[in-house]
């Protein structure tokens, strides 16, 4: 952080530039709102981030990173200034909607807001505030209303805030804060804010990838934020979400253990108790037992949770998917369907005849419901946004590694070709296993991006997702990526380089004969028998690299090795290859984990951090509508 820090002295210069230049752009003018009866001076509209509340929020309590200035407003100003937090679903993938569709969603509430807001007091104003997701929202809301598209006119609106916007980067939008390196993950807003410029502040922290991607050296990541935004009209694919939003894992042994309790009651009220555990337990197991069939067919996500670190929630998820695999999770919900199926049809519990179904249901969850509650809520919500998580390691893997293997490509054809004639030549054993010997040790780091690259990694996502990056990538990184998944698809990958490594393991043992000096013949006879396995994959692995069957072998002819070692040798290489690093860091995409730092860092010379900085500002904008602060005492 010694570069931000550097950047202080001159952000401060910046932001009190900033500070000064937007009132005459904008001047604020005393309203006649309060004229209108039970109209505020101002309505300040707050939207927060992923996970900060749901649908089912209330407006008037504020939550999340925003809280803190949607309070300091209250405080202030009282009853002159309302504050709203719009509710929506401020989901990403996990609650049955993909982080497009939350957002939409988010900007539909935002809008459906401001229209109820002014239909009764025509004359307030407006401020717009946004944070992570909630900034999406409130950032596009802000660039319809500024362009003439939006549900009230630029007029009304005096100030729009908006910290870690994926879209930063959008002409006419203020940069508060030291410089940062590209625009947001999901590019600039085509047309900008038009008539609100002058009142948009937006903060971002250099490291925050969210709002500070510099698509040239991270064309995947930035790829992947064009990707999920709506209006590229190129959405995610579907099997991504998962919809947690009935989950309640940190029950799940308790209603359990309600269903056995009460399954031979003769009380009818105890129907109610029964159905409604059941109708719980179903919403935790149904999401879990998706998430468990999809790692089934996907072997990098075991891979992923395996790596973590001992103790980590990401290590309990592991165990917790792998206690998943174990059950007979189809039965266990099978159970519970027949259980609220029967107590729908009774008047009681017993008379359902549920007690039998209610101690297979005990029996078949055991594993899954001694796992203490904490660990299983904290291990489930790892779980409900593993598909996307996996995606986008596996995207940069596959790019990263691809790339190495593109140029590896003229090499390895290279050495194939020369099996077949040291094993078929004039030369002695002796000198065959030499040469075998030094073959064998170039192809095995030369082969190393490609076991690397395979290993874990479910193709066909891999091939839609790069499928889909292609035309957003202008750097064409993507697109090479997309034709080594090509070449890969022709071949058992994991499986040539076990015969690979069993090739190896002979030829040494070939060779340790030799050193310890077996009888020639013997030697001889030894390799002999390694021709054909040997002959056939070289054969193998040239035809999958030239093409096979699936791609024109002119595809490699000098294209893809030339256009992949342009790309790693130019400028910004050691962005490409920190990708898998990029890629990890990306997952705070999905659940903002990894940008929530506004309220805590720095961002002029003041010792002001952002929310601070926004707080005041916002402040200052109110001030000539709804008047200064009551005087101590009153």
């Amino acid at each position: 952080m010694t570069a931000f820090h550097s950047l202080l002295a001159t952000s401060t210069a910046a932001c009190a530039a900033f500070a000064l230049t937007l009132t005459p752009a904008a001047e604020v003018s005393a309203s006649p709102a309060a004229e209108q009866a039970g109209c505020p001076a101002v309505m300040a509209a707050f939207m927060s981030g992923t996970g900060e509340g749901d649908e089912r929020s209330s407006p008037e309590t504020p939550v999340g990173l925003l809280a803190a200035p949607a309070n300091a407003l209250r405080a202030r100003f009282g009853d002159r200034v309302q504050v709203a937090f719009p509710p929506s679903s401020r989901s990403a993938f996990n609650k049955g909607l993909s982080y497009a569709q939350s957002k939409t969603a988010g900007a539909t509430a935002l809008k459906d807001t401001l229209s109820g807001f002014f239909r009764k007091c025509p004359a307030s104003k407006a401020a717009l505030v946004g944070y992570s997701q909630g900034a999406d929202s409130a950032g596009d809301v802000a660039a319809d209303i500024g362009c003439g598209r939006g549900p009230i006119t630029a007029d009304r609106v005096i100030a729009i805030g908006l910290i870690a916007d994926p879209h930063q980067g959008t002409q006419g939008g203020k940069l508060v804060g030291p410089p940062v390196t590209g625009t947001g993950i999901a590019g600039p807003r085509p047309d900008g804010f038009c008539g609100l410029s002058p009142v948009v502040a937006q903060f971002c922290d250099p490291a925050d990838r969210y709002c500070s991607t510099n698509a040239t050296q991270n064309p995947v990541i930035a790829s992947l934020g064009r990707m999920l935004d709506p209006s590229n009209g190129r959405q995610s694919p579907e099997d991504l979400t998962t919809d947690f939003s009935a989950a309640d894992p940190g029950k799940l042994a308790d209603n359990v253990e309600t269903i056995r309790a009460h399954a031979g009651s003769t009380n009818p009220a105890d129907t109610t108790v029964v159905a409604e555990a059941t109708r719980s337990a179903l919403g935790t197991l149904q999401p879990l037992h998706d998430v468990a069939s999809w790692a089934e067919s996907n072997p990098g996500v075991h891979h992923e949770l395996s790596t973590a670190s001992p103790g980590s929630v990401q290590a309990q998820a592991g165990g917790v998917l792998a206690t998943l695999e174990s059950m007979d999770l189809p039965a266990a919900i099978g159970s519970l369907r027949t259980i609220g199926d029967r107590i729908a049809a009774a008047t009681a519990p017993k008379a359902a005849g549920v007690e039998d179904v209610a101690g297979e249901l005990s029996a078949q969850t055991a594993a899954l419901t001694a796992t203490p509650a904490d660990q299983l809520s904290a291990a489930s919500r790892v779980l409900s946004v593993l598909k996307p998580s996996t995606m986008i390691g596996q995207v940069t893997n596959v790019v990263k590694n691809g790339l190495d293997l593109a140029v590896n490509v003229p090499q390895i054809l290279d050495r194939l070709n020369q099996v077949g004639p040291i094993l078929l030549g004039p030369d002695t054993p002796v000198g065959k296993v030499d040469q075998l010997q030094r073959v064998f040790g170039d192809l095995n780091n030369l082969f190393r991006p490609i076991v690397v690259l395979a290993a874990g990694v479910d193709l066909h996502l891999v091939s839609g997702v790069l499928n889909m990056l292609g035309p957003l990538d202008p750097s064409g990184v993507v697109s090479i990526a997309a034709l080594v998944v090509d070449l890969l698809g022709n071949l058992d990958v994991i499986g040539l380089a076990r015969q690979f490594g069993q090739l190896q393991n002979d030829l040494w043992g070939v060779a340790h004969a030799i050193a310890s000096g077996a009888d020639p013949l013997s030697i001889g006879g030894s390799l002999l028998r390694l021709v054909p396995t040997a002959l056939g994959f070289a054969t193998i692995a040239v035809k999958a690299l030239t093409g096979g069957t699936k791609i024109d072998p002119a595809a490699l002819d000098g294209v893809l090795p030339s256009a992949a070692g342009q790309l790693v040798s130019a400028e910004g290489a050691d962005s490409l290859s920190q990708l898998l690093g990029e890629g990890a860091d990306a997952l705070g995409f999905f659940t903002s984990g990894a940008h929530q730092s506004y309220d805590t860092t720095v961002i002029d010379a003041a010792g002001r951090t952002a929310l601070q900085w926004l707080t005041q500002w916002l402040i200052n904008r109110i001030t000539p509508l709804a008047g200064p602060a009551p005087a101590a005492g009153r």
